[in-house]
């Protein structure tokens, strides 16, 4: 995807200056026609077709690999700066460092070492 971006970077904002693009109308109908030419010349066929995805096991929790881990000290009197705000952790621990997750489903949730919410 990076060449794909640096290729249309590099290629497409000099056309654009060449066939004399002054608002979006004359960019989007220089781009119909140069999008046919630049899929031409750099596309391939692909060598073998079908559906390489694997289901996922069913011991793997998506929602711990895919939630936002930020890594936050925990000071002496249990509270956590995260964000900008201040969170007290409520369950005791010797802890002294803790990881603060963020779920995709907006839930927050501040855990120890052995993954025990604290």
């Amino acid at each position: 995807m990076e060449r794909l971006f640096k290729t249309l970077q590099d290629r497409l904002v000099k056309e654009l200056r060449l066939s004399g693009a002054k608002n979006c109308e004359d960019a989007n109908r220089v781009l119909s026609r140069y999008l046919v030419v630049f899929n031409h010349k750099f596309s391939r066929a692909v060598q073998k077709s079908g559906d390489y995805h694997r289901n996922v096991d069913a011991s793997v929790n998506l929602d711990e690999i895919l939630a936002v881990q930020t890594a936050r000290t925990l000071r002496g009197d249990r509270t956590v700066l995260y964000e900008k705000h201040w969170y007290q952790v409520l369950t005791k621990t010797r802890a002294a460092r803790v990881t603060v997750y963020n779920y995709l489903n907006g839930r927050m949730v501040i855990k120890n070492r052995e993954c025990v919410s604290v």
